[in-house]
């Protein structure tokens, strides 16, 4: 009990803190404003792309994933995922990992270096910017839910345990008297 309201102490000094330096002075909402933002950027910047490309944007915005369940967010794990098919892939349509993007941008990189027009290589510069930006916030966004969900994780295991123990020792009091 003791470790518990001294981790409390501890997560109760740091953790506000290191919350405003992780949104960057800036609250969920307005993370969450940006998101969608660079969300509506990348669409705009993929629909003047091919086919492929945009389904793959649109998919990549539809399957990205913040929060969670409780495991999710304590951890901050990235379960975004990504339907590939062709042309990005032999074979099958499969749904492969995105965390952070990655999956996402390594594709963009490729068609990037595979060539093209000019117009097209700029736009898929434009689109990297923004897909990296929204990996960067997405990142913020999963750490603001992690600490946050880390003080409240302690305020439902040491609220408890504390009503309990002074229940324990309220009954130990009155049974010594009791029994005296």
């Amino acid at each position: 009990m003791v470790a518990s309201g001294c981790w409390g102490v501890y997560a109760y000094l740091r953790y506000p803190a290191l919350l405003v330096r992780v949104r960057g002075n800036v609250g969920r909402k307005q993370l969450l404003r940006k998101l969608d933002d660079l969300d509506g950027q990348a669409l705009v910047l993929a629909g003047s792309l091919g086919s492929g490309l945009r389904e793959l944007v649109i998919d990549a915005i539809r399957r990205t994933r913040i929060g969670g369940g409780p495991w999710t967010q304590l951890s901050a794990r990235d379960d975004s995922t990504l339907l590939l098919g062709a042309p990005f892939q032999s074979g099958f349509a499969r749904v492969v990992g995105n965390a952070g993007q990655q999956r996402l941008i390594e594709i963009l990189a490729r068609q990037r270096a595979a060539g093209g027009t000019t117009d097209a290589k700029d736009t898929l510069d434009k689109l990297l910017a923004v897909t990296g930006d929204k990996a960067v916030t997405q990142r913020q966004l999963q750490r603001d839910i992690q600490l946050q969900g880390l003080m409240q994780f302690w305020l439902y295991l040491h609220l408890p345990l504390s009503f309990g123990l002074l229940a324990a020792l309220a009954i130990h009091v009155l049974t010594v008297f009791f029994y005296r």
